[in-house]
């Protein structure tokens, strides 16, 4: 198994291999070259993300894609979010200091639906993901704006 992580809002792509024990940072690329930068996330121009973009970008069904969103900024929508996005469906996730609240998510079109436990909320909640001047944003359905903190990659 292998892990890939970066940090979108410092700059860093770390590249992790437990079956070699290799550590490989890299900076992260300057977005000039769009062939040898187009695994970025960010390095694609500023706008909403498509489909196919979320599929070959964020999630892609070989990989579990971890995240961490920050609040926005709001402090009446209860802080932050890890979630932990499984290649076949399957949705972890918790607010900051939480436990488990996730089911399932799928893509829908340009947005990414998500399904938590009733109790947490009653029905799935869908948002896009939208890139700022190298910033990957969670634009929600109300409009608010989560900045994705980290992103990890692990293949299963």
């Amino acid at each position: 198994m292998s892990t890939l992580t970066s940090s979108l809002s410092y700059g860093a792509l770390i590249a992790l291999s437990c079956c070699n024990a290799v550590l490989q940072i890299a900076v992260v690329p300057a977005c000039k070259d769009p062939a040898r930068d187009s695994t970025w996330p960010a390095c694609a121009p500023d706008g909403v993300l498509g489909e196919s973009e979320l599929r070959d970008k964020l999630f892609r069904s070989d990989r579990i894609t971890r995240m961490v969103l920050a609040s926005g900024g709001d402090a009446s929508d209860g802080g932050g979010l890890v979630a932990r996005f499984h290649g076949d469906g399957k949705l972890e996730s918790a607010p900051a200091g939480g436990g488990n609240v996730g089911r399932e998510w799928r893509i829908a079109g340009d947005r990414v639906c998500l399904e938590f436990d009733p109790g947490y909320r009653s029905r799935p909640e869908c948002g896009g993901f939208e890139i700022v001047r190298g910033k990957l944003y969670l634009v929600e359905d109300e409009g608010r704006r989560k900045p994705v903190d980290s992103i990890e990659w692990t293949a299963h």
